[in-house]
Formats: structure tokens, sequence, C-alpha cells
């Protein structure tokens, strides 16, 4: 199959995600920066996991699967006082992988990351949205803390702990995401790899959607950040079940073939993706508009966002043609439900 490596190696790196089958532990809604593009929290949002839960949680979770992984996120899950403890009791009941999902700030703090690592904790995700400080700074909604993310990132890595950084793509970084990666590459060597991150409009983000850019304007420095990625050692990671499949294929330059859908067909089934964090929301908040009717790849792709489609309609959308013969998958990956766009 024509350049299906790259395909492969980059939306289905470690099984389509970066943690595939992760149980995600949503501890608290604090935060010590205030994106306006977050898609968990807004001005309303106010929630907090009491410690007796979350360790009822993890002995769930650590009955229900011997190689579990477990995310803990947020908010910021390092502003809590018994993330140290949630640790050490998730690898105590034998919780294989605690992963967290963190903006580092307070990885500046050698002595708090010792701790983190000394009760267990196994990797880091770290949100780093530019390589221009001021930017990042006006995008995390936190002057200064560009440079705590970037020294507890060094922290980290000299500690041996394995880091994967986030590149949240919006209007106002995605110009320059060949200089972000550039920069992310050369500052941080023994990184294990970047996550592109087109945005999902939830959250706050639908209090500042100038900042949700059209998928047109990202298939360009996508492609290019991607072979960056590609060509260092370290790893590429693009989450295929939140975009629409059609803009993938352009992005890196693939055809929509009926091989490559039973391919994908086959490894959705394997990795159990009904299992996921993601596929209620997936389900809840996506649509299928007419051009995707007649595609070859719809019953393996998740559609695309209901805010996007109401923002910039479907002419991006760009259908395979099914060829002559094709028999119909038996399984239909996605719910979401076809709506009669008239060419939005």
């Amino acid at each position: 199959m024509k350049d299906l490596s790259q395909l492969v190696q980059s939306v289905y790196s470690r099984a389509n995600c970066l943690h595939p089958q992760a149980f995600f532990v949503r501890l608290d809604s604090r935060c010590n920066q205030k994106c306006g593009f977050c898609n968990i929290l807004g001005p309303d949002v106010d929630f907090r996991m009491e410690t007796g839960y979350v360790t009822a949680m993890l002995r769930q979770i650590a009955r229900s699967r011997r190689d579990a992984t477990v995310n803990f996120t947020g908010g910021e899950p390092t502003l809590r006082k018994d993330l140290v403890k949630l640790i050490r009791y998730a690898k105590g009941i034998g919780i294989a992988r605690v992963v967290l999902q963190t903006n580092a700030i307070r990885f500046a703090d050698g002595a708090f990351l010792d701790e983190l690592m000394a009760a267990g904790l196994d990797d880091a995700l770290v949100s780093l949205h530019s390589h221009d400080a001021e930017v990042s700074d006006r995008l995390t909604g936190a002057p200064g803390t560009w440079e705590k993310t970037i020294e507890g990132i060094s922290n980290a890595l000299d500690r041996g702990l394995e880091v994967t950084t986030n590149i949240v793509l919006t209007t106002e970084n995605v110009h320059a995401l060949q200089d972000t990666v550039a920069f992310t590459l050369e500052r941080f060597p023994g990184l294990h790899g970047i996550i592109l991150s087109p945005l999902q409009p939830h959250g706050d983000l639908l209090n500042h959607l100038e900042l949700l850019p059209k998928y047109s304007d990202l298939v360009v420095p996508v492609r290019e950040a991607s072979e960056q990625i590609r060509r260092s050692e370290v790893g590429l990671y693009l989450s295929y079940c939140e975009n629409p499949l059609c803009w993938l294929l352009e992005t890196f330059n693939q055809e929509g073939s009926t091989e490559l859908r039973n391919y994908i067909s086959r490894r959705l089934s394997q990795n159990s993706c009904g299992d996921c964090h993601l596929s209620t929301m997936m389900d809840k908040d996506k649509v299928k508009p007419s051009p995707c009717d007649d595609c070859n790849l719809n019953a393996v792709c998740f559609g695309v966002w209901r805010k996007y489609y109401e923002l910039h309609g479907d002419a991006e959308l760009k259908p395979v043609p099914i060829p002559a013969g094709t028999r119909p998958l038996k399984t239909r990956f996605s719910i979401a439900p076809s709506i009669d766009s008239g060419g939005a």
C-alpha cells in the first residue's frame, strides 16, 4: 500500500493513541493557567474528587485490568496536595503505569518532582504550545509560566522521566508550528514524543472560537511538522478519532482505498476503541454531513465536530469514492448521526 507507513507511524503509533485504553482520572478543575482553548474547563466548571473516591476508583481499575494505565488529569493535577499519595497508592495496588497530564510548571520545583518520581510516576504528557514565550503566555493566560514549563520539562528529562509534549493547534500558533517543533526537538534531547492536537470545540473554547483554525489551514503546517518529527527519533502522535479521516488522508498524502479502510477496521477492532474515554463524547458531539454518505471510509471515520460544522460547513470534507463492487463493512465504528447538510 503506497506510503501506508506514514499514516501508521503517526496516526496509529501505539495503537492510535499515546496510551490506548488508559483510564483517565480527572481529579479536579483547579488550574494555574487559563487557556482560552481549554476543551474541559470553563467559567462555570468546578469539580473535585475526594481522596477516598479516587482511591476507590483506582481499586476498581486495578481489578479490571492487570496492565492498566492511569492518566491523572484535571485541571492541573499537580495542584493536588494528595497527588504523591495517589501515585504511590496506584502503584502499590498494581497499576502498571501512572501518567500525569500537566503543564509541568510545578516540575520546576526539583524536590516536588523527586517526590512524584519516588512515588512511582512513570510518564508525563506536558502542554507546550509555542517556542515563543509571549505567544505561549498569551495562549495560556498566565504570564511568566512558559519559562517554568521549560524548566520543568528539563528537570523531568534530567531525572529520567518519560516526557511527551503536546502542542494544541490554534490560530495563534499554527503558523509557527515548524519553529515550535524545531525548538522542542533541539531543547529537549531524550524527549519521548510530540503530540499534535487539533482543537476540540468544547469547554472554554466555545467562548473563544476565534482560536479554532479550519482543517484546511492545518494541512500544510501539520504535514511539514510531522516530517520534522519523523526525521528525528522522537515519536509522532496525532489522534485518529478526533479528526475527520479525509483531512488526515490529505495531510499525509494517502489514498482512501478499500485496502486502507479494511486495515483501519482491523486496527479499531483490535484496539477495543469503544472502551476509550472519548467514545461517548465522539458519538454525542459529532455529525456526518451529506458528503460522508458516499465516502468509502464512512464506516471507519468518526465524523466532524458538530460545532465545527456549524461554523464552517462541509466544504472541506472530501469523500473518497466507493469503488465498484466494494462490500460494506459489517461493523460501523461511530454512531455519529448523519445530517442533510445541503452542501453547507
